[in-house]
């Protein structure tokens, strides 16, 4: 008897000393108030259906059927099992659906890390063997957002958007990064993890810092200028594929310029060695002896060429003389020079047949129409003048030397009677 009625005091005493403190599982309307004991103690809100425990003898909502925890324990709670948070969906607001709040710690152990929030890895057992598709460890599904009116514009949308660390007082950072991943791919392969950096929202990004790491991409990177601050002496880029890139322009070719290009094909500097040259189908080809065998769409024997300085092709002449059937003015330095004719007669009456020809020889004397041989086609003698009353065939070639004073070579047709005539000159440097 002496037991019970002690136990019973004992009871009643807690009751008076602690009179706000509630023993063992209640329940009631609204959320819970007063002091309860630790460990011992859980209330549940019959009209909500939230669950209550004691902790630090504080009131702790566990369990919610509306998805918030409207009271935070000052301790460190452990979860287990898994765990789904679902909150009721709202039809105005705009508060986030989880909020963490970083406490703002002072004196933290120096020259340690102090991790704000880490997952905590393990090994991870699958079944039997078999192919896995895709596996994501960490999957964030991209929202859908809507309007139930008018359209709403999001200028900038994002699944996930992080901002990078800030150096506050005293704090001073080597190097502060917004986004790190280690990636277990070698760095030679093409298929190894990405990720995109933006610079300012709302405007385009300039740049992308990688480090001093590579960039390995299986496919085609696009932009519009690629520019490397490699120091000379290291290539900026190399190439695998000899295929040809169009449209590339360049300023330099193997260190020279095109102004003043290096050794083509030699072993001096701004001057060319080919096996053969082509300067476009049928218009220059030289041989592997530097002859040419085809120029201006003609088939050449390969065998050398002389220059020609002057070409007349069939200039109608007549009764009136021609001053200026040809004139070439040739290069101030000595030389050899071929000079030829031909006439086509198609009609005269008494008319005169005739060429002359002015220059200054290699002795620097002036030669002023100099009347020069004609021979006519049929006819066994040459001679300066023919008189002719009908059509025919005429030429004439001279061999002549000239000086360094770059005076002028002239064909002229003499005329005379009555005459209807087409004739031809050129002036060929033989050296």
């Amino acid at each position: 008897m002496k037991k019970l009625i002690y136990c019973l005091a004992f009871i009643l005493f807690i009751s008076i000393s602690n009179s706000y403190a509630q023993i063992g599982h209640t329940a009631g309307v609204g959320v819970p108030t007063g002091a309860c004991v630790t460990g011992i103690t859980s209330y549940i809100n019959v009209t909500t259906g939230d669950y209550y425990d004691c902790v630090a003898s504080a009131w702790h909502l566990t369990t919610s059927s509306v998805g918030n925890m409207t009271t935070i324990p000052s301790t460190s709670p452990t979860w287990t099992g898994i765990h789904i948070f679902s909150p009721a969906a709202r039809s105005s607001g705009t508060a986030p659906y989880f909020t963490l709040n970083i406490p703002a710690d002072t004196l933290q152990t120096a020259a340690t890390e102090s991790i704000g929030i880490k997952t905590v890895t393990a090994t991870r057992q699958w079944a039997t063997s078999g192919t896995v598709a895709l596996q994501r460890e960490n999957f964030f599904a991209g929202p859908t957002y809507s309007s139930q009116n008018a359209s709403t514009t999001f200028t900038d949308a994002f699944t996930f958007y992080i901002t990078p660390p800030i150096a506050g007082t005293n704090a001073i950072f080597t190097r502060g990064h917004t986004l790190a991943i280690v990636d277990a791919t070698s760095a030679a392969s093409s298929i190894t993890g990405g990720f995109i950096v933006a610079t300012t929202l709302g405007t385009a990004a300039t740049s992308v810092g990688i480090g001093g790491g590579n960039i390995n991409a299986g496919g085609i990177i696009t932009g519009n200028t690629l520019v490397s601050g490699v120091s000379t002496g290291t290539a900026p880029f190399t190439v695998s594929s000899t295929t040809q890139v169009s449209n590339l322009n360049v300023s330099q070719l193997v260190g020279a310029t095109w102004v003043a290009p290096g050794t083509i094909g030699s072993t001096t500097p701004s001057t060319g060695a080919f096996t053969s040259l082509n300067a476009g189908t049928g218009k220059w080809n030289v041989n592997t002896g530097g002859l040419p065998t085809q120029s201006n769409n003609l088939t050449l024997a390969g065998q050398g060429f002389t220059l020609i300085l002057g070409l007349t092709s069939q200039k109608a002449e007549t009764t009136t003389a021609d001053a200026n059937v040809l004139t070439v003015t040739p290069p101030a330095a000595v030389g050899t020079y071929k000079v030829c004719t031909a006439i086509s007669v198609a009609s005269a009456t008494s008319g005169i047949i005739s060429w002359t020809l002015s220059w200054t020889d290699s002795n620097g004397n002036a030669q002023s129409n100099i009347a020069q041989q004609i021979f006519q086609m049929g006819t066994a003698a040459p001679n300066t003048t023919f008189t002719t009353s009908a059509a025919g065939n005429y030429y004439g070639c001279s061999m002549i030397d000239i000086n360094n004073g770059a005076a002028n070579i002239v064909v002229k047709w003499v005329g005379g009677g009555t005459t209807s005539a087409k004739m031809s000159a050129i002036v060929e440097r033989l050296n």
